[in-house]
Order: structure tokens, then C-alpha cells, then sequence
């Protein structure tokens, strides 16, 4: 559950990124789709981390919200053609190794 909330917020990410492009603080950014779009699976990522904070600890599940830097790395890469270095790869799994210690 709290995978796909990661995930979620990770596409989250990608459209503030786009949205980012043609941002200003005004009126003008209710026509700013990406921008909304990206608070919209913000708000439904925190609501399906809400309903997995009922159900186990947040010690074991925070640590899974990591792997949105590892599909944010993914999807920049594929959407905004961002490289994918030896650097993000490691890191990413430092991060999986990370998440994989405090789950055990």
C-alpha cells in the first residue's frame, strides 16, 4: 500500500516538474494542469499512507516512502530524459538495501 503511495508521489514529482515550466503565483495556476495534477496524487499518496499508518508501524512502513527517489530517478529519466548516472543507481540501491534492513 504504502509502495503505491511512494509511487504515486514519485508521478507527483514529474508533473510539478513539468508544471514548474509555466508556474507563477497567480490565478494563472489554476490553468497549470501538471501543477494540480501532481497536488491531486500528492493528496491521494497521503491518503493511502494515512490508512497504512492504521494498520502497521511507521517505523517499518516510512522507510518504503524511500523508494519514491528511486522511481522519481526512473521516470525523470524516461519522461523528462534526465540521465540515469552510475551515481543515482548507486544511490538507489544504497536505498533498497536501506529499506531492506529496517524491514527485517
Amino acid at each position: 500500500m504504502v509502495l503505491g503511495a511512494a509511487f504515486l508521489g514519485a508521478i507527483g514529482q514529474i508533473l510539478f516538474k513539468k508544471g514548474a515550466e509555466q508556474f507563477t503565483l497567480s490565478l494563472q495556476i489554476l490553468k497549470n494542469f501538471y501543477f494540480i495534477g501532481g497536488g491531486l496524487l500528492y493528496v491521494v499518496a497521503l491518503i493511502i499512507t494515512m490508512f497504512a499508518y492504521k494498520k502497521a508501524q511507521v517505523s517499518v512502513l516510512y522507510p518504503i516512502i524511500a523508494f519514491s527517489y528511486i522511481f522519481t530517478i526512473v521516470f525523470a529519466g524516461i519522461f523528462l530524459k534526465e540521465p540515469i548516472t552510475w551515481q543515482k543507481i548507486a544511490g538507489s540501491l544504497i536505498i533498497i538495501l536501506g529499506v531492506a534492513l529496517t524491514n527485517t
